[in-house]
């Protein structure tokens, strides 16, 4: 029998900051359930693993002391919180749901061996959209900690990958995100992550045709800056999963700000933005060894894409999305409601995956403080669907600002998973 108290020390050789970082939140949640400083009979220690895949972990559990084996950060991660939740107590959604901590002198762990559980969705993360709840909320007075323990509560879920934030939010905590191990990827209108071009050149038309090393220089920057913020990991990794896309200037078809004329047809459409994803891939490349990329077939570019007009190399992840109701189809656009399917295509060759809306705001009508209107078992039923039709490599999920969400949250996570869901669990 181990037995944990709170002189239990973690102990490790791997100085990454995402390691750094678990082990001090575990020591936190330790001071918060464990009272008594008695002599323990053992200590927690990190080791890396051999022949193990990535993210997964393996605990074992001894008389005199707990070893975790893993191979990366995220693997060492979700294994100290697997023990945080399950001997702790603390839940995954502990800090937003306010939960009340049951404090002990010491807790005492059966020996034995545990092994992670295989999540059947490879890119999982969330979307912080519409965060109007959190832009100017502090915690402790300290306005970088708030973001803390946004990131914190989608590591608990089981996310590996976050957009953290909108537009000049997501530029701030980048680093943060990354260096508590997560992988950065982008909002669905801002290509590579970059800046908007109103803003760098606010003096000039957002025009492509007109100013095309404009744009390729925003695009270069933005992959110089974060290959350095994402690459410091135990693999070497760049951890981004690099955003493709031309849509205009504040989410919306870029061709409604053209002042060209020359886009007048769907195929002009189609072509200018396929020419447009073959030309970020190229400047990723450049600086960046084995890029993941992915595209959001949101809108407009699901129906183009339908048509045949957009093209796509094979190794790009394609990410279809929902209405923001819940249901896979097209998004309105005014009023213009295509209601095009985009569930994920079993035909269609190449990895796919979804955005995913349990909180969202058109303009029209929000739930971005409110609950999802939609039943579990209504979720349960498309998500399932996306699983079976293949939609397994990406799930972007836009949480908004968390604590509203947090019924739904939960109940997406854990089809991360692959557990099946129902209004009666």
């Amino acid at each position: 029998m181990f037995l944990w108290n709170r002189k239990t020390k973690i102990l490790t050789e791997i100085a990454t900051a995402p390691i750094q970082n678990i082990i001090e939140i575990l020591k936190r949640d330790q001071e918060k359930v464990l009272r008594s400083t008695a002599n323990g009979q053992g200590n927690i220690y990190l080791v890396m693993g051999e022949n193990m895949e990535s993210e997964q972990y393996i605990i074992e559990i001894e008389s005199q002391r707990i070893e975790i084996k893993a191979t990366d950060e995220l693997g060492f991660i979700y294994g100290l919180l697997y023990l945080s939740e399950h001997f702790l107590g603390i839940k995954p959604f502990w800090f937003w749901m306010n939960q009340e901590i049951d404090v002990k002198d010491s807790i005492e762990i059966e020996e034995g061996i545990i092994r992670s559980v295989k999540p059947v969705v490879r890119f999982r993360g969330w979307f912080f959209n519409d965060e109007v709840l959190m832009l100017k909320w502090k915690y402790n007075e300290n306005g970088i900690d708030g973001w803390k323990m946004c990131f914190e509560a989608l590591l608990r879920c089981g996310g590996n990958m976050v957009i953290p934030g909108t537009d000049k939010m997501s530029r701030r905590n980048r680093r943060l995100a990354a260096d508590m191990g997560l992988w950065i990827t982008h909002h669905h209108a801002e290509p590579l992550g970059a800046e908007m071009f109103v803003r760098e050149y606010p003096d000039e038309e957002p025009n492509y045709m007109e100013h095309p090393e404009a744009f390729h220089k925003l695009w270069e920057d933005a992959v110089r800056e974060q290959k350095e913020i994402a690459t410091e990991s135990l693999q070497g990794q760049c951890k981004v999963v690099w955003n493709l896309c031309f849509r205009g200037q504040g989410d919306m078809p870029f061709w409604s700000t053209d002042t060209t004329g020359q886009f007048d047809t769907p195929r002009k459409r189609g072509k200018m933005i396929s020419d447009m994803i073959r030309k970020q891939c190229e400047i990723v490349r450049k600086y960046v060894k084995n890029p993941i990329f992915c595209t959001n077939l949101y809108g407009e570019i699901m129906e183009l894409y339908e048509q045949g007009y957009i093209e796509l190399d094979s190794d790009v992840i394609k990410v279809r999305a929902d209405n923001g109701y819940g249901r896979m189809v097209t998004r309105r656009r005014d009023n213009h409601t295509a209601r095009v399917s985009s569930m994920p295509d079993k035909k269609d060759s190449g990895m796919q995956g979804i955005y995913y809306h349990v909180s969202f705001y058109d303009l029209q009508a929000a739930n971005h403080i409110t609950m999802l209107p939609n039943s579990i078992d209504f979720v349960n039923r498309e998500l399932d669907t996306v699983l079976k039709c293949g939609g397994i490599d990406f799930w972007i999920i836009n949480c908004s600002n968390v604590r509203p969400h947090t019924y739904y949250l939960d109940a997406v996570r854990r089809k991360w998973f692959g557990c099946s869901l129902s209004d009666e669990q």
